[in-house]
């Protein structure tokens, strides 16, 4: 009788693979890799309603994590390009438009030089921060609340690939500036 109180993961959900919606290459395989589908995204339409009143918002919260792991203390991306890449992340259908308008926001944070290890801290404390929810909003219905809190976690895990091939980008960058600054030190020596 209590064991629907108790749902648990199984090794057949943990290792399902595939996806039901249309992207093209790497993203496709990407929503594959976390068995994301069209079931997923109506899971975080229905999150993103049940969580609309609650304090602090997201956006708050992303807000102030930014301005603590900023580089020079204070957050160069505005509440509003915070809340249309939120709105996007819940209510936004997984293709290759939802990639590059996603990678458009990655790439501010990118410009501001946030630490990648930080901001994905950043998509860790926002995943518990709806875990929490889901489990206080769907408490009764366990299987419910997994499903909604599987969606969520696969979301995060899709959005935070995307970050670190913008920030990897970055890293290259750098490495690139450096190599040619060699170079350049280089001919001066020869």
């Amino acid at each position: 009788m209590f064991s629907s109180f108790k749902p648990r993961a199984e090794m057949k959900d943990i290792f399902a693979r595939g996806t039901d919606l249309k992207a093209s290459g790497r993203f496709y395989e990407t929503l594959a890799f976390n068995n994301f589908g069209e079931n997923d995204q109506q899971n975080l339409v229905t999150v993103y309603d049940r969580i609309q009143d609650i304090t602090p918002t997201m956006n708050e919260i992303f807000i102030k994590y930014l301005v603590e792991i900023s580089p020079n203390g204070h957050n160069p991306i505005t509440e509003n390009q915070i809340d249309r890449y939120l709105k996007q992340f819940f209510l936004g259908e997984r293709n290759d438009e939802y990639v590059e308008t996603t990678i458009k926001f990655f790439n501010l944070l990118r410009e501001s030089r946030f630490e990648p290890g930080k901001v994905i801290v950043i998509f860790n404390q926002f995943s518990f921060y709806l875990t929490t929810h889901i489990l206080h909003n769907f408490a009764l219905k366990p299987n419910a609340a997994f499903e909604y809190m599987k969606s969520v976690s696969a979301a995060v895990n899709i959005d935070q690939e995307l970050l670190i091939e913008v920030m990897t980008e970055r890293m290259l960058e750098n490495v690139l500036a450096e190599l040619a600054s060699l170079t350049g030190a280089n001919a001066k020596i020869t």
